[in-house]
């Protein structure tokens, strides 16, 4: 799984795979009563803002839909927890995997895939009740969970760049970028500014967030492709994207901007799009223009994704 996740999907969102797969090491937190922790596989990338790499502490689930329990979500949730603060004191965890003389930021990752496909319910609702018991992850430890509809999601984005890439639709990598605005915090009162212009990563956060974007430059100029996850079942779905649009002048900064749905889009997504342009120009006082006409909508082809036709992962790992 480690393999085609970093060849077929990982790669497309500037993530490199680092140090060995499926490996445990020792446990170095006398609190954590355990001999080691596993580690499936760890992916990096550099942060867009920060002079930081951001290390992915990935554990790999494979789960028919009977097996998906919150039980089994909140054993795999604490088991994470608790490798993520062991790794950035554990010199064996940070040989294997970190690059030396550079700040780490690490981080879990929970990544359930329904190897039979019959599991359909959000990650939201994955998780409705594994927090009906507490689940002991440490304070301070950063830990996000991939559900199934989210590896089919990711796994379509990546499947679209990959053939517009092949089409001649999109650039090379390096002439390619996720989209980071430069923004200011009103709290701390400081700019947040990216690191570079091209070639800068999806973030996790970004990862599971309702659009992704991915700008990319031609002898024409600049382009965008929006992937978007939601359904465009009503137009005030659409109000929150066009806010964001205009507030970071992607109207004006880009010559042709696609809309790509899921293939479980709403049948009348377009209208729907049409409306929330409307409906923004009219209670806003913002015209759109002659900009709008940039915009356009399609739908992504649906792949799908084949990893294992078994359990993995489930209970304890014999090595513990």
């Amino acid at each position: 799984m480690a393999t085609e996740l970093s060849d077929k999907v990982f790669k497309h969102f500037y993530w490199s795979k680092v140090g060995p797969e499926n490996v445990p090491w020792e446990c170095v937190k006398t609190e954590h009563d355990k001999t080691v922790h596993p580690t499936d596989v760890v992916f990096a990338y550099d942060d867009p803002y920060r002079e930081t790499v951001v290390y992915l502490n990935f554990d790999l689930k494979s789960y028919s839909k009977s097996s998906i329990t919150p039980g089994a979500l909140r054993d795999a949730l604490v088991s994470l927890g608790m490798a993520v603060d062991c790794a950035p004191i554990s010199e064996e965890w940070t040989r294997k995997y970190c690059r030396p003389g550079e700040g780490a930021d690490i981080k879990g990752v929970l990544f359930v895939y329904n190897h039979d496909g019959d599991y359909q319910r959000s990650t939201k609702d994955l998780l409705e009740h594994v927090f009906d018991e507490p689940v002991k992850i440490p304070t301070g430890v950063d830990v996000h969970v991939i559900g199934p509809k989210d590896v089919q999601y990711l796994y379509d984005v990546a499947a679209q760049i990959s053939r517009h890439r092949g089409d001649g639709i999109l650039p090379v990598l390096a002439d390619c970028s996720y989209f980071h605005p430069d923004v200011s915090h009103p709290v701390r009162d400081r700019a947040r500014i990216a690191r570079k212009e091209w070639q800068l990563p999806i973030t996790i956060e970004m990862i599971l967030a309702p659009w992704q974007m991915l700008k990319y430059r031609t002898g024409e100029g600049e382009g965008l492709k929006i992937f978007y996850r939601g359904e465009g079942a009503s137009f005030q779905e659409f109000l929150y994207l066009l806010d964001y649009m205009v507030l970071y002048q992607i109207l004006s900064r880009f010559r042709q901007i696609e809309i790509l749905m899921t293939s479980e889009a709403n049948e009348n997504f377009t209208a729907h799009f049409e409306q929330a342009i409307q409906s923004y120009e009219k209670y806003t006082l913002h015209s759109l223009g002659e900009k709008k006409a940039k915009i356009s909508l399609s739908v992504m082809d649906r792949t799908t994704p084949k990893y294992f036709t078994t359990q993995l992962g489930m209970g304890e790992r014999s090595y513990d």
